[in-house]
């Protein structure tokens, strides 16, 4: 019965076809065009307006009350509906004496009187900040009756965090927005495995991106095919892939068929330029920043057959620079000797190419800490895994085909751990706050997006998380090592 149900069951009514119609207000419009079946055609029409007056429809009216023109007691039903809306009804029944009435000069009850009046009043709200745990010195939030109110928690002697809280110490009747939790997106470290006869380009390289702690492979450090994040073989390879992590060949040779499906081709030798083009995210993501042109080298790889394999990027307009993403599975295949080359001497593009395979290679789960209800976000594998775990407050589910996409149609912190071929587990957090139409609280402006560090949480700083900060850093790593290999090499290649 369309009369005694509620919102809820009428809606589903209608959209089962059993409503020809259903009375709704705007804000309900949403649920009906997301759920309506793709046959059903939809229309709205507002309610008229009474005695010639305009319709108002827009608001967040109260009961609507109407009589049958086909009712057999006309009257009674009249006097039925007069008494309900009468002022008698609304100050004598218990049960309306907290009811706001549109009637004027209603007698209302006095806590009724002081519920109003806190609507629209000015307030004073205690905000506690919490981070990793440790409960701060709580802030207080100063609203005024129009606008909103900011807290600032100076001098807290922070520098790096991994979960930080903010909660609104009031009870009210919409508590999922009284809480809102910032994730840091920390720079990830990872193990890498290093096996080359002249590894000392690139371990400096891999060693500047702050992110790879780099084992080198000797006679008294044998490698190794499990137990590391990242595995590089410059000028060999092994007999078989690793079991875990991702993996990047430099100069490889002819056997790297056997593991991969490449077929080389001989050497070609000359003086060559580099160029590359692309749209794919691999491609983005390997070559955010680079600028190929500048690259020369004096001799190459060729590279005949690479099925499965995205070329990257090309010299002398033969690939050389290739990359596989599959699942789990990530592979970077660099066809030349880098000392044959002007990699080394590029001080910014070769550490920040370097840089860029690792994102490639150990792609982040997540690309960011914060999302809205209803964001689609994506998941990306670390490379080994064999499950992940997204864990809500609604719940969790396990998959195991990548990458993962899904739909945030819950509010507050999502875990999701991943289950590498070794045995490890690694867990990233993201939050999603509710829809910002219903609340407004919230970071301010573009502060901590992304943060790596910070001077302090709440503060004007706006910390961004950009790969040409570790630019300098890296120049000057790279520096001394590259002007004395390199002087040395420089007149043997040109």
């Amino acid at each position: 019965n369309f009369m005694t149900s509620d919102l809820d069951t009428t809606a589903q009514l209608f959209l089962q076809g059993k409503l020809a119609q259903v009375m709704i207000a705007p804000d309900k419009l949403e649920y009906i065009m997301d759920n309506a079946p793709d046959t059903m055609e939809l229309g709205t029409f507002p309610l008229p307006g009474i005695d010639g007056l305009p319709s108002r429809s827009l608001g967040g009216a109260s009961n609507i009350f109407a009589v049958s023109a086909d009712t057999k007691e006309p009257e009674a039903a009249v006097r039925l509906l007069k008494y309900l809306t009468s002022r008698t009804n609304f100050e004598t029944d218990e049960g309306l004496k907290y009811s706001n009435s549109g009637l004027n000069d209603v007698e209302r009850s006095p806590e009724l009187d002081g519920i109003l009046a806190g609507y629209g009043a000015a307030a004073e709200i205690p905000v506690k900040l919490t981070v990793d745990g440790k409960e701060r010195l709580p802030g207080i939030a100063v609203c005024d009756e129009n606008g909103s109110a900011k807290v600032v928690w100076n001098s807290l002697g922070i520098s790096e965090y991994s979960r930080a809280s903010v909660t609104l110490e009031i009870d009210d009747s919409f508590a999922y927005d009284n809480t809102f939790d910032i994730y840091k997106q920390s720079v990830q470290s990872y193990k890498v495995q290093l096996e080359s006869e002249n590894p000392g380009f690139l371990f400096s390289a891999l060693h500047a991106t702050g992110k790879c702690k780099v084992d080198l492979v000797s006679e008294t450090s044998p490698a190794k095919t499990s137990g590391y994040d990242l595995y590089v073989y410059d000028g060999v390879c092994p007999s078989a892939l690793p079991t875990d992590g991702a993996v990047w060949f430099v100069d490889p040779p002819d056997r790297i068929k056997s593991l991969t499906g490449i077929t080389l081709n001989g050497t070609a030798r000359g003086k060559f330029f580099f160029s590359a083009s692309g749209s794919s995210e691999t491609f983005k993501t390997i070559m955010n920043g680079i600028s190929p042109s500048k690259f020369t080298a004096t001799q190459y790889t060729k590279v005949l057959t690479h099925a499965g394999f995205e070329n990257v990027m090309s010299c002398n307009n033969e690939p050389v620079l290739l990359a596989k993403s599959e699942g789990s599975t990530r592979i970077a295949v660099l066809a030349l000797d880098i000392h044959m080359t002007s990699l080394p001497v590029e001080l910014v593009d070769f550490p920040l190419l370097v840089n860029n395979i690792c994102e490639f290679a150990m792609a982040r789960t997540v690309s960011k800490t914060l999302f809205g209800a209803g964001d689609e976000v994506r998941l990306n594998a670390r490379a080994g895994a064999t499950a992940m775990t997204v864990k809500t407050s609604a719940g969790e589910t396990t998959y195991d085909k990548f990458p993962v996409t899904i739909n945030a149609d819950v509010s507050g912190t999502y875990t999701v751990t991943q289950t590498l071929e070794n045995g490890r587990s690694v867990t990233d957090e993201f939050f999603v706050r509710i829809p910002a139409r219903e609340s407004v609280f919230g970071r301010n402006g573009t502060n901590l997006v992304n943060p790596v560090v910070m001077t302090g949480i709440g503060t004007d700083t706006n910390v961004q998380n950009d790969t040409r900060d570790i630019f300098m850093w890296i120049a000057i790593a790279l520096f001394v090592l590259v002007s004395l290999e390199w002087g040395l090499q420089y007149r043997e290649q040109y």
